[in-house]
């Protein structure tokens, strides 16, 4: 019984085009741009408060983050 010889052709390394490049580079900023937009609409929402109508209990410039899981998962029936 002879044995041949395993000839498989050599994987040579590509190099990534620059098609491909600009193909994921639009990938992640699209995932992101989606994700921001589901994280800020139905997750949490930076704010702050520009006038005095909060006044005492904000005040004007203060910062706040709004959470809007626990209105959506965590109601009184």
């Amino acid at each position: 019984m002879s044995r041949v010889p395993d000839k498989r052709p050599e994987k040579k390394p590509t190099q990534p085009s620059k098609d491909n490049a600009w193909v994921e580079g639009i990938k992640t900023i699209s995932l992101s741009a989606v994700l921001a937009f589901g994280i800020r609409t139905f997750v949490a929402e930076a704010r702050y408060i520009p006038s005095g109508s909060m006044l005492p209990t904000l005040q004007i410039n203060d910062r706040l983050i709004i959470d809007k899981i626990s209105y959506r998962f965590f109601q009184d029936p």
